[in-house]
């Protein structure tokens, strides 16, 4: 399982998953946590792992290795490996959550089913669900980093004191802090894709019916910054 400390869907399927380890350990499944966020330490793992109460083996993946290796793109992600080494399945824990959306329970239980069918010497029926979570923002190497004028300190932490910071600061409600620049940089392809799908900053008011007071719009031309800033490997400054 590729988990993220902070992210809340990772959060949220922690305790699923922890029951799942110990419903089917006695028949040889093993649990493994993979933290593999660019900003989650091994102290903020061990923060994890107490907090939620999980009880199954964790790994701060610090390199991205394992990351790397499975081809895991957000967190959570589950992967079930048979004895063989082969994947057998990858992607959500079931369907409880779908982009913008929270169910009261889940309908399908994915991983659950993965489990019993290989188990059971079964062929999966469908063995990739797309996972849904947090992007993972991985490292660039240097040689692929783009040149850029856009940096952290210089264009971005403006940008986000203007729509950001009223809501990512430390102790609000924000799920990271923004004014955190290595904060920034494990949760940068996260921000892109939450601006560019206008979930953050959080407005939903049409602006056929009027301008409102205090609007929390990122222009278009700010999100061609951010992405600019991402592509070039997030220079500081």
């Amino acid at each position: 399982c590729v988990l993220g400390t902070e992210c809340p869907v990772s959060r949220f399927y922690a305790a699923r998953l922890d029951e799942l380890s110990q419903q089917y350990a006695a028949q040889g499944v093993r649990f493994v946590g993979i933290h593999s966020n660019l900003h989650d330490s091994e102290a903020d793992v061990q923060k994890f792992v107490k907090e939620l109460g999980v009880t199954f083996p964790q790994i701060h993946d610090a390199k991205q290795a394992f990351a790397r290796i499975l081809t895991a793109t957000r967190v959570p992600e589950v992967f079930l490996i048979d004895a063989h080494g082969k994947i057998r399945y990858s992607g959500r824990v079931d369907d409880q959550y779908a982009p913008g959306v929270k169910r009261s329970t889940a309908g399908t239980n994915r991983l659950k089913q993965a489990i019993d069918a290989v188990l059971a010497g079964k062929e999966l029926i469908e063995s990739r669900a797309e996972p849904v979570g947090c992007l993972i923002t991985f490292e660039k190497p240097a040689t692929t980093a783009s040149t850029t004028d856009v940096t952290y300190c210089k264009t971005i932490a403006p940008l986000f004191n203007e729509h950001c910071v009223e809501c990512h600061r430390a102790g609000v409600i924000g799920t990271f802090d923004i004014t955190d620049y290595n904060e920034v940089r494990g949760w940068s392809e996260m921000i892109v894709e939450v601006v560019e799908q206008k979930r953050m900053p959080p407005w939903h008011a049409d602006p056929k019916f009027g301008a409102f007071k205090n609007e929390r719009h990122m222009p278009d031309s700010a999100l061609a910054v951010l992405k600019e800033w991402v592509k070039a490997g997030t220079p500081y400054g």
